[in-house]
């Protein structure tokens, strides 16, 4: 059986993988490892299967397959044995090449339910995040065959022979648990659009929608938080939905799902919009900003908008949010809301089944730790918008020091289908302490050092590493 596409027969004696210092670890290499796992390379691909090695003689080695059956294989399949990248070490280049490829191709499978290994590679080569020759996919995509990933399914015969890729039984698993991260869109979208088939009043819907986002809010975070709806001690303006701390704090005023609460109590603020129009955009990132006023960033609140509809492109987007933070200097009526401070500035505008944008940290070529500008998306086009926002604000909300309990599951159930990209800076040049250090300002080095340290902390800790904030 051959797959028609590339010259793949025989061994990969000279293949080199693109992806770091990826190359083929051969036996001859390196020699026969006792626990490694091996398959055994040739052209049929429905043949293909793993083993451990547990032991071998002059004539023969003992190996268990992938159902935990022994087996003895005569050494003369030697020549033909390639190490399986699951024996890879799991910090290496190799591994997570081997984890992406597994990742990316599995989501491709279930969106087309089988895919021609033709069509798999040019796919997956096409992938901005990664740099791999065919020879080495048809490699990793073996591997996957060999560990029952995905299965083989053959159609015609002779020269009109092909190959198509399925899913296995554990990849059908994953697959299901990534539609469903994905899945809570849909039960905002049929229920919010239900009511604008029969009510026309913009309040009425807007009132209703902002119950709706309340309730499956409730339905899937933990019982520390209450879902509000108030005020923030000290900050005049009403924030739509309001999560606090209800256990380690009491509201200051409570008349059922209204309240008034102090600063140190609020864990996330999200702007609810029917329809996100730029002038609202503009209004509900000035919202945020006077929420930020009242953080101590230890840790920082989610400062989020969500919208059930927008006109908005995601460029469109992206660029009205650089021009509120960034500002115009040949301008003489520049009213930017410069970002002077860590997380003084919104963390995620969702769009319900159409744009997801966020802030990040990364440092820059100057080495300055810089806010950008970033959106995500899924490469088979999940909606997974609401899944990347819920996924934030769970990473917001995990309590102390708590060890990494799975509270990222929507990331990990996401995967390999979720693409970032990047849109810009949302700072002009050097900001806030930077901006003081350059200018020669007492203590301003110390204050650098103070902030980069803060933001490593904060990006490790909602990334799921166990931080103390009471250091």
């Amino acid at each position: 059986m051959t797959g028609g596409c590339l010259s793949i027969a025989g061994a990969y004696s000279a293949l080199v993988l693109e992806a770091g210092a990826f190359g083929l670890w051969g036996i001859n290499d390196m020699g026969l490892v006792c626990g490694n796992s091996y398959f055994i390379d040739g052209d049929d691909w429905s043949e293909l299967r793993s083993f451990m090695v547990v032991s071998q003689s002059e004539d023969y080695i003992s190996v268990f397959d992938i159902d935990g059956n022994a087996q003895e294989l005569p050494r003369e399949v030697l020549p033909s044995l390639r190490l399986h990248p699951i024996s890879y070490d799991r910090s290496s280049k190799k591994f997570k090449a081997y984890k992406f490829v597994q990742d990316v191709a599995s989501s491709l499978i279930r969106q087309y339910e089988q895919v021609g290994i033709c069509e798999l590679i040019e796919k997956i080569s096409g992938h901005d995040r990664i740099e791999i020759s065919d020879e080495g996919l048809v490699f990793l995509l073996k591997s996957l065959v060999a560990n029952e990933s995905f299965a083989v399914k053959s159609v015609g015969r002779g020269k009109a022979n092909q190959i198509f890729l399925t899913l296995g039984d554990q990849r059908k698993e994953i697959e299901k648990r990534r539609v469903f991260a994905a899945s809570i869109a849909s039960e905002l979208d049929a229920l919010s659009s239900r009511i604008r088939l029969i009510v026309s009043h913009s309040g009425t819907v807007g009132t209703y929608r902002e119950s709706l986002l309340q309730n499956v809010l409730r339905k899937h975070l933990p019982e520390r938080y209450h879902v509000a709806t108030g005020f923030i001690y000290g900050c005049p303006r009403q924030i739509d939905i309001l999560i606090y701390d209800r256990l380690d704090y009491a509201p200051l005023f409570r008349e059922g799902d209204l309240v008034v609460v102090p600063p140190n109590s609020v864990r996330a603020v999200i702007e609810v919009k029917t329809s996100l129009t730029a002038d609202e955009l503009r209004k509900s990132l000035k919202l945020l900003s006077a929420v930020a006023m009242h953080d101590d960033c230890s840790p920082p609140i989610f400062k989020g908008i969500f919208s059930f509809e927008s006109v908005l492109t995601k460029s469109s987007l992206c660029k009205i949010i650089a021009e509120y933070y960034i500002p115009d200097r040949f301008s003489e009526d520049c009213s930017a809301d410069e970002i002077m401070q860590p997380f003084s500035h919104f963390t995620c505008v969702c769009v319900l089944e159409k744009h997801y944008v966020y802030t990040l940290y990364e440092k820059s070529l100057k080495g300055m730790m810089i806010p950008g500008l970033y959106s995500r998306r899924s490469h088979t086009n999940l909606k997974s918008q609401v899944a990347f926002f819920m996924q934030s604000l769970l990473a917001h909300l995990r309590f102390g020091g708590m060890k990494n309990n799975n509270l990222y599951y929507m990331d990990a159930m996401l995967g390999g289908d979720t693409i970032s990209e990047y849109h810009g800076d949302l700072v002009d040049g050097r900001w806030g302490p930077y901006f003081f250090e350059a200018e020669g300002t007492p203590d301003a080095a110390e204050n650098v050092e103070a902030m980069e340290k803060l933001l490593i902390k904060v990006q490790d800790w909602l990334e799921g590493s166990p931080v103390s904030w009471n250091e």
